[in-house]
């Protein structure tokens, strides 16, 4: 197994809100480039993941390892599974929730539905969401495990622009589709989420974030599985 030498999203943003918090900045998370810049390669990492037919399933902050020259590593696929899962059809009760972590968890998944891609795109469209605000949609701290998976499912997030005013009503238009309830009415892959919110930060297209759709391309030519529908 790979050693991994550096922080943890987790770590980087309790550091980057502290201090924002302290110069009284508009922007309570990251900067939308630097976010950009590691949300991009988890993106990528999980296009790949994808095009093999594996959904992640415990997409967040501590799961997204930053090695110290920046390269960002998707880690701890302990509950990922195949396309076609096992896990039943009916809604989980309280003595027996579904794998995951509900901050981060979509609707489908709290449900116990079958899933695919666009289950992690939420999970990573979340975890953007605390990039750039500075917390999730749905604070763990406020909340039992339970209540934050029943808001996964019928609470809708709070408006990005009520933390972060500085957001263009772009931005506020992708989380909204990113977050939308229904899969069905989401982004459809990692690759066309990613330039979606590249374009509504105002940044430009890069051979680094291209090459990313390269590799997923890549990863789905040479796989043996069904590809993941994301």
């Amino acid at each position: 197994m790979e050693f991994v030498e550096g922080d943890t999203l987790e770590d980087v943003l309790a550091r980057n809100v502290a201090r924002q918090q302290l110069a009284r900045s508009p922007v309570p998370g990251l900067r939308f480039d630097r976010a950009w810049y590691y949300i991009q390669q988890a993106l990528g990492a999980l296009a790949a993941g994808h095009a093999l037919g594996i959904v992640h399933r415990d997409v967040k902050p501590s799961n997204i390892l930053i090695r110290r020259d920046g390269i960002v590593k998707m880690t701890d696929y302990g509950i990922a599974h195949l396309v076609n899962p096992t896990h039943g059809g009916r809604a989980p009760s309280p003595q027996e929730l579904a794998p995951g972590t509900g901050a981060y968890m979509s609707p489908e998944q709290v449900l116990g539905r079958p899933l695919d891609g666009r289950s992690d795109l939420y999970s990573a469209a979340i975890v953007l969401y605390e990039t750039i605000a500075g917390r999730p949609p749905f604070l763990p701290s406020e909340k039992s495990e339970f209540a934050l998976r029943m808001d996964q499912v019928e609470t809708p997030h709070p408006p990005i622009r009520s933390f972060v005013p500085v957001a263009d009503i772009a931005v506020e238009q992708c989380m909204w589709k990113a977050l939308h309830k229904d899969p069905n009415q989401r982004f459809q892959s990692a690759i066309e989420m990613g330039d979606a919110f590249r374009s509504a930060f105002g940044i430009p297209s890069t051979p680094e974030w291209r090459a990313l759709g390269e590799y997923a391309a890549i990863a789905s030519q040479g796989s043996t599985l069904e590809p993941a529908r994301a």
